[in-house]
């Protein structure tokens, strides 16, 4: 049986219509936000409650081709159980901002490319490396082989060393 989706694509955030009815909410795992020129994410966290019913249970977020420069912690308060997140065709340009993203253990599928960020040299080392969970990026499946090439590169660039080269 496929998961409910709440598909706002190519709707402004503002206009998504909260609600306290609780059968008015959404129950669903999956919320697409995708092509929606958003630029932050301000409010995630306190829209989410408004317009699902249980959003401690968002298993999937696409936020792809928007216009977001950052990954914000709210995105971590907001959906703490994430295992899916699309970002891909932002404007994500420091790798820094993909730190934040170790703080969600369940995540294993994440998309970046089209960002400026994946030009980055080290990128994706830099990506599996911060991100244990993580069992695919940019639709490609993260290997042992890069998996414990990830965790070299780290030992050899170590933290502070790409903190400051890719911020």
């Amino acid at each position: 049986m496929e998961e409910p989706k709440f598909d706002e694509n190519y709707r402004p955030f503002e206009t998504l219509k909260p609600t306290s009815v609780p059968r008015a909410r959404k129950i669903t795992t999956i919320l697409k936000l995708n092509n929606n020129s958003l630029e932050n994410l301000g409010g995630l966290d306190t829209i989410l409650p408004r317009i699902m019913l249980h959003p401690q249970e968002l298993r999937m977020l696409d936020l792809s081709f928007n216009n977001l420069h950052t990954i914000e912690k709210v995105l971590v308060k907001a959906a703490p159980n994430l295992s899916v997140l699309k970002l891909h065709a932002n404007a994500i340009s420091r790798l820094a901002a993909v730190d934040q993203l170790a703080q969600l253990p369940l995540l294993i599928t994440l998309t970046l490319h089209g960002n400026d960020v994946d030009q980055n040299a080290g990128y994706r080392n830099y990506v599996i490396s911060g991100i244990p969970s993580l069992k695919s990026l940019d639709f490609t499946t993260i290997t042992p082989k890069d998996r414990n090439d990830a965790v070299t590169w780290r030992r050899i660039h170590g933290p502070k060393k790409t903190r400051g080269q890719f911020q």
